[in-house]
């Protein structure tokens, strides 16, 4: 069986609201003049980049409390900016639709945002997640143990072990984590480098072809 990992932010949802992100983390943390060039942090994940402010502007870490209020601040955001339904990347739905009714793949989302978050910004993109194995950086601000969750996941839920994994990603972060665990990679979007490499999923049989 073959394991494919999509993540949610940028190889599948196109919403990226980096403005919108920073004003949120400004108003739980009570900080202000933090970097918003989040490739300069540590851990380029929701939970990662929150603890890494508050540790550095507060000298302590962040409170499960806090994590939650982000959560809700980043959904209510969301909600009131989304008059039209979240973006996806084009040809997103029909290829998750391939994937899933073959008997040759198993499908698995990765989120760096929390569970939350990614679940809500899946419904307004009126897309229900459904079954499928999600790990987010709620389990973990590390981009490569998000990613092991998910498998994890897939695997207790299909009750069997994984031959091939493979990443469809649109950040650079992902295209490491993925060659540190030794994964396959397909790149989406003009964001990341990697051999297998389409700008969307319009040639869904083309992409499932090179699997």
């Amino acid at each position: 069986m073959h394991l494919i990992l999509i993540e949610l932010e940028g190889a599948f949802v196109l919403d990226d609201d980096v403005v919108g992100f920073a004003q949120s983390i400004s108003e739980v943390l009570g900080v202000e003049g933090f970097e918003t060039n989040w490739d300069r942090y540590q851990f380029q994940t929701q939970s990662g980049i929150l603890q890494e402010i508050s540790q550095r502007y507060r000298q302590r870490p962040v409170s499960s409390e806090e994590m939650s209020e982000l959560d809700e601040v980043l959904i209510q955001q969301m909600t009131k900016a989304s008059s039209t339904k979240v973006p996806l990347v084009c040809g997103s739905v029909e290829f998750l639709e391939k994937l899933l009714s073959s008997t040759h793949f198993t499908v698995a989302l990765v989120s760096t945002s929390s569970e939350k978050v990614a679940r809500a910004r899946m419904s307004l993109a009126q897309l229900e997640l459904g079954d499928l194995p999600l790990a987010s950086s709620s389990e973990s601000v590390v981009r490569e143990h998000i990613m092991l969750m998910a498998m994890d996941k897939a695997a207790q839920q299909q009750r069997s072990h994984f031959a091939e994994v493979t990443l469809f990603a649109a950040n650079p972060a992902s295209a490491s984590a993925s060659h540190n665990l030794g994964w396959n990679l397909v790149g989406i979007g003009s964001q990341i480098e990697a051999p297998r490499h389409f700008e969307d999923y319009r040639n869904a049989q083309e992409i499932i072809a090179t699997l």
